[in-house]
């Protein structure tokens, strides 16, 4: 995922869940900044990842479909999102990468 120190992670998923328990584990390993988005309200989740200047955070595709379906863009600071949990359909994935 080409990370460094610099990088600030968006936790976005219960630490139960391997997709959050893994940001907690990179971050530790890596000394980076953990912003807390467990508490899913995709207004408020892309208010603090723009605020906040994270760089790469892990959801689920739901959480994904969310994000599309307001048409919202990416921070200008993210440079990844890692998608597991579940399979992504293709239209969903385009639809996400249209919008950055």
């Amino acid at each position: 995922f080409s990370l460094t120190s610099a990088d600030i992670w968006g936790l976005s998923l219960p630490v139960y869940h391997v997709g959050g328990l893994s940001v907690l584990v990179r971050a530790k390993l890596l000394g980076n900044k953990v912003i807390d988005l467990r508490k899913w309200d995709v207004n408020r989740w892309l208010e603090t990842m723009t605020k906040e200047k994270v760089t790469i955070t892990t959801i689920v595709p739901t959480q994904l479909y969310d994000l599309v379906r307001e048409n919202f863009k990416a921070p200008a600071s993210l440079r990844s999102i890692i998608v597991g949990g579940d399979f992504l359909p293709l239209e969903l994935e385009n639809r996400a990468l249209g919008l950055g």
